[in-house]
């Protein structure tokens, strides 16, 4: 019997969580030599583990991160790559790739799709004299290389900066150009496609299902088959649910802790760091949550309660006691009033959640719910069709400040034109847009409801899409809009921070206090992460488009849901309603500083539109 490749994996230096522990130890267990590379010093890397230098392959000197993202993968994917080069008989495995049976090649190719359109490198075996992995080396050679494979017009634009002298790096170029992308390319120009696997055997849960991996008594069959050799977990997207849903480690019944105990992996032994304080003792948590929401209030009147859930959890069930007047129950619990009563109305306004038996695609209506202020955040953020369009139903997740009055608009007047109605008069402010017609549109607690939301998920019929916008323009406009122009929002800001409403703040104290305060960072709509707003993690979008290039969006979208010869006609509010801000001016004046605290508060929504942005130029090209 052929020996079994060596595994080869990279950490650049640290504790290893259970999830890493888990990782590694399979390919042990199943079998192989795993060597694990870094460039500092290592905390609980499980026996049977071999070390190696990560300078062999490539010093850590000119250290490569994405620019907006910070994510090491630049440096990851050419560690890789460079790797490969110079060793025998080795694969490549991320640090969460699970290995369910031996890898195994006649070729020394080892890779597989893990969508119908991508062939990812999480797992990666290549021959030296592979034509793919020369192409890959050197195409990474040069970091300011320009990829042919986002299509024309970007190609031409980056050709044009560098002729222009001022050529674009790699780490300001999408997420994923030295790796899934490139691989996925490369492969396909020297034929070497062939040799990859089914995305059943080494991606069977694809980005979407990683959450089934972490339900209890879940079947996962129709996934994992006998077929199936590895297991990608997502790491750090499945450390952030971990830390943030499932108290740090998977339920006992989940198919995750099965995978733990079959390898006598113990998560409290080595926990995911996370930068969360630690958890207190409940009189603690008692006082300290009571200080915070003294401190920091709750405004009733937006349904926003800030502070511990639990805490929180228990005041509203005291008051719905009724045994006790909210004064009683404030007096007992140390916070105001207007608190207590905001927490009974949390519980008595979402009990109904707690019954609605909606899962798609491993998705519940709760888990959709977590990304939203409240529960009527989340219902006036979906937007459904009232009947069917000639093109198609749709469900649209609007995002503040992302163009979303200038598709609402759209979606009105053409739903009305279907209807066979003009639609003059229906938008003449900007809250007529957003509380439409539900003979049109349903949108908000009157004409929606979280079922609703669901069936439209799971029909697929329904054309499910978003727009976004970049990351640093949304943020100043929000503050141009709603801070500097004085609306609401401004003082609901002022009132969480303990000031006065007619307090001002500039735009860089702004940006400054949402990379350093969460609770400011998700105190509205306006300026929360697209990433929550839009539910991205966890719907599976037909299309998302960018603000940057509206004109593109704008006409898939109504083309899709209107037909072709509605797709020129487009309602822009900035020149119907006036709704226009001074933001490209205002993004001239920030500074290094100013950019580099953008990045620290929407460090997932830089990552979320790098990512849809070079689909986007993926699509364009196909």
């Amino acid at each position: 019997m052929a020996q079994l490749p060596v595994i080869g994996a990279l950490w650049m230096e640290g504790p290893l969580s259970y999830l890493e522990q888990l990782c590694l130890k399979s390919f042990v267990d199943a079998g192989h030599k795993v060597v694990l590379y870094h460039y500092g010093p290592l905390e609980n890397v499980p026996e049977g583990i071999e070390l190696g230098d990560a300078n062999d392959f490539l010093p850590q000197t000119n250290f490569l991160q994405h620019e907006r993202t910070g994510s090491p993968a630049l440096h990851s994917d050419l560690f890789r790559y460079k790797m490969l080069e110079k060793s025998d008989n080795v694969i490549w495995a991320d640090t969460d790739a699970y290995c369910m049976r031996p890898f195994e090649t006649k070729t020394g190719h080892y890779f597989g799709w893990e969508s119908d359109k991508h062939i990812n490198g999480g797992v990666l075996g290549l021959p030296k004299d592979s034509d793919a992995l020369k192409a890959l080396l050197e195409f990474t050679s040069d970091e300011f290389s320009i990829p042919s494979y986002y299509g024309e017009k970007y190609q031409a634009e980056l050709e044009q900066k560098k002729a222009e002298g001022t050529p674009v790096h790699a780490s300001e170029q999408p997420w994923g150009v030295w790796g899934p992308h490139a691989v996925s390319h490369f492969l396909h120009q020297t034929g070497e496609e062939k040799y990859a696997f089914p995305q059943e055997v080494l991606y069977p849960f694809t980005f979407k299902d990683r959450r089934i991996m972490l339900k209890r008594d879940v079947d996962v069959s129709p996934y994992v088959t006998d077929k199936t050799t590895s297991v990608h977990l997502y790491g750090r997207r499945m450390r952030m649910r971990l830390i943030e849903k499932e108290g740090g480690a998977p339920h006992p019944k989940s198919f995750l802790a099965s995978l733990l105990r079959k390898h006598d992996i113990d998560p409290a032994k080595a926990p995911i760091m996370t930068r969360h304080k630690p958890q207190v003792d409940d009189g603690a948590a008692k006082d300290t949550a009571a200080k915070d929401n003294k401190a920091k209030p709750s405004d009733p009147a937006q349904g926003l309660v800030i502070g511990d859930p639990a805490f929180m959890a228990r005041i509203g069930l005291e008051a719905l006691k009724g045994d006790k007047s909210f004064g009683q129950v404030a007096k007992e619990f140390k916070v105001d009033n207007k608190l207590v009563r905001a927490c009974r109305d949390r519980i008595r306004d979402h009990a109904s959640d707690l019954f609605v038996p909606v899962d798609v695609g491993g998705v519940s209506a709760s888990d959709l719910m977590a990304n939203y202020i409240h529960r009527r955040h989340f219902l006036q953020t979906a937007n459904l069709s009232a009947f069917t369009p000639p093109g198609s139903k749709f469900l649209f997740m609007k995002t503040s400040k992302a163009a979303c009055s200038t598709v609402m608009a759209t979606l009105i007047r053409q739903m009305a034109r279907a209807r066979g109605d003009e639609g003059n008069g229906v938008m003449e402010t900007l809250n007529s847009v957003h509380s439409p017609p539900a003979n049109l549109v349903m949108s908000g607690l009157k004409a929606l409801n979280e079922q609703m939301i669901m069936d439209a998920l799971a029909d697929p019929d329904v054309f499910k899409f978003t727009v976004i916008r970049d990351p640093i323009s949304r943020t100043v406009s929000a503050w141009a809009d709603k801070i500097d122009g004085n609306e609401k929002e401004k003082g609901r800001l002022m009132r969480y921070l303990g000031r006065d409403e007619n307090s001002n703040i500039t735009l860089k104290q702004f940006i400054a206090l949402l990379a350093e305060d969460e609770g400011a960072r998700d105190l509205d709509r306006h300026w929360r992460l697209q990433r929550k707003e839009t539910s991205y993690d966890l719907i599976d979008y037909d299309y998302i488009g960018l603000v940057e290039e509206m004109d593109a969006a704008m006409e898939k979208i109504v083309g899709t849901c209107f037909g072709t010869e509605a797709a020129g006609e487009i309602v822009d509010t900035r020149r119907t309603l006036g709704h226009k801000t001074k933001s490209s001016e205002l993004i001239k004046t920030l500074s290094a500083k100013d950019l580099k605290n953008l990045e620290k508060a929407f460090g997932p929504d830089f990552e979320m539109y790098e990512e849809v942005k070079a689909r986007l130029s993926q699509s364009a090209a196909a």
